[in-house]
């Protein structure tokens, strides 16, 4: 994989995170998780969420998953 690759792969990835934060933050769970905090730690909550989001992807799923099945038992 040459150099032009990675950039380009890394850059998707970043992208997709971005996207991500972006639909959070316009659906007001940044503010509401954040609060009042310091405009630090929301630079750092975000960083992590844009590096993250494979993370969230998966508990995402995993909720959906779990929540189609305790539907099923009921």
């Amino acid at each position: 994989m040459s150099a032009a690759d990675l950039v380009n792969w890394g850059f998707a990835y970043v992208l997709i995170g971005a996207v991500m934060w972006a639909l959070m933050y316009a659906g007001g769970l940044i503010e509401e998780a954040l609060g009042k905090a310091s405009r630090s730690s929301r630079a750092i909550v975000s960083i992590g969420a844009i590096a993250g989001w494979p993370v969230i992807v998966l508990v995402f799923v995993a909720g959906y998953i779990n929540g189609a099945r305790g539907r099923a038992r009921s």
